[in-house]
């Protein structure tokens, strides 16, 4: 389009969407089947809010469930951990039966402070117990972590060099 070309002629500088306005923004959609039954997610987040809505239908369509509202865009993360944890629980009490565990789960049931921060009393014991002699493995079962945590914990006390963190990535030592 140029200058004088008629498309132009009926827009005005009201139009335009102000610079503000292009802020971040994100569009999810996950659907999923279990059991017949449909769940669907839609999250639309922009800087300061995010839409979230969640349907469960039956095989025929119907809705026989749904969560819809509205929360901080800066608390998605933590309310996603939160609805996970609670409805994952609740459906383990309700049926008596769990489900296929997250990865998160998974690591935590191996290692049971997986993720956790490390405490002062942590590290003590962590520098005590490398220092005297003990290896990986009996480090990674005394403190409930995976071997690659441990490594990297020793490297950032400085008791263990560099080069010896991430060592086999994935794989036990």
């Amino acid at each position: 389009m140029s200058v004088g070309d008629p498309r132009l002629e009926h827009m005005n500088e009201n139009d335009w969407l102000p610079d503000e306005s292009r802020q971040p923004h994100t569009d999810l959609h996950r659907h999923m089947v279990d059991g017949g039954r449909h769940h669907e997610i839609t999250v639309s987040a922009d800087e300061g809010t995010a839409q979230v809505r969640l349907d469960i239908t039956d095989p025929n369509g119907l809705i026989i469930g749904r969560i819809a509202g509205e929360i901080p865009a800066a608390g998605l993360s933590a309310a996603g951990d939160l609805l996970g944890t609670v409805l994952g629980a609740a459906g383990i009490a309700h049926t008596g039966k769990g489900g296929p565990l997250s990865r998160l789960d998974r690591r935590r049931r191996d290692f049971p402070n997986h993720g956790a921060r490390w405490t002062e009393e942590d590290e003590a014991l962590l520098a005590t117990r490398f220092t005297s002699g003990a290896s990986i493995a009996d480090l990674r079962d005394e403190l409930g972590r995976g071997d690659n945590s441990i490594r990297a914990r020793l490297v950032q006390m400085g008791l263990l060099p560099t080069d010896q963190w991430p060592v086999g990535v994935g794989r036990a030592a």
